[in-house]
């Protein structure tokens, strides 16, 4: 019997392996005052949601088999989260982004009436959800590894 930790670790683990890249380049790059927002941040390569889902899919996959009812639950949860990160918040983003554009054309920048401008949520190119799915995949399989031989 497994407890549930040996799921959420390696969902754990693959967040922190898509996401870590991208928090210390972006900390170097535009030296942020917000670290914590920084790092908790979306957008960009590699899709980190995609990784974290796919690390705890893998794992159950092989823990669990692919034929059993949590596999297909997990399965069709990474579906709906790569499709969010792909289509659906990647099109928020580039809307969100236009809308911000007509903002800045529309009024001075002194002007009392000006509207804040929205913050965007940036999805995820097709390759930054591949790169993801690729990374959580190979959590997934080296957390078994490590759990099974060398955890006991």
């Amino acid at each position: 019997m497994y407890s549930y930790i040996n799921f959420f670790l390696p969902m754990l683990f693959g967040w922190f392996c898509a996401q870590a890249p991208k928090f210390t380049y972006k900390m170097i790059r535009y030296r942020p005052k917000d670290w914590f927002g920084t790092l908790v941040s979306s957008g960009g390569m590699p899709s980190t949601h995609t990784a974290s889902v796919m690390a705890m899919v893998t794992r159950i996959a092989i823990s669990q088999s692919f034929k059993g009812p949590l596999f297909a639950l997990a399965g069709v949860f990474a579906f709906v989260t790569m499709y969010d990160a792909f289509n659906v918040r990647l099109a928020c983003g580039r809307a969100i982004d236009r809308v911000n554009q007509l903002i800045d054309k529309t009024y001075d920048a002194d002007d009392p009436e000006k509207p804040e401008k929205v913050p965007a949520s940036h999805g995820h190119t097709f390759a930054e959800v591949a790169v993801g799915f690729l990374i959580g995949v190979a959590v997934g399989v080296v957390y078994t590894i490590v759990e099974t031989h060398i955890m006991g």
